[in-house]
Order: structure tokens, then sequence, then C-alpha cells
């Protein structure tokens, strides 16, 4: 089994990915409403079930 080192909204790298693999150099962009939960989106909803 290979476990993945990884961090979230690095604020210190260019653009703030949401999801930076140091080992791999890799950073992953999330752009999407559900994801960033934008305040008056008209495509953003909460889940019926497992809601945050």
């Amino acid at each position: 089994m290979r476990a993945y080192v990884f961090r979230l909204h690095r604020h210190d790298l260019l653009g703030t990915p949401n999801i930076v693999l140091f080992g791999r150099k890799i950073a992953i962009f999330v752009h999407c409403c559900f994801w960033h939960a934008h305040i008056g989106c008209y495509y953003f909803n909460v889940p019926s079930t497992r809601a945050f």
C-alpha cells in the first residue's frame, strides 16, 4: 500500500491550489460551485445526505 503526503489550501503558492502533492510536484485546482460554495451561486446546493 502506498501513502501520499498532501497539503490543503497552500496560500504560499501561486494561485492557492486546493490540493498539493509535494513529492510528485502536483498541484490540483478545483474550480466548481460545490467545492467552493459561493454565496448566492445558482449552481450550489447542500446535499440532502452527508451535509457538511
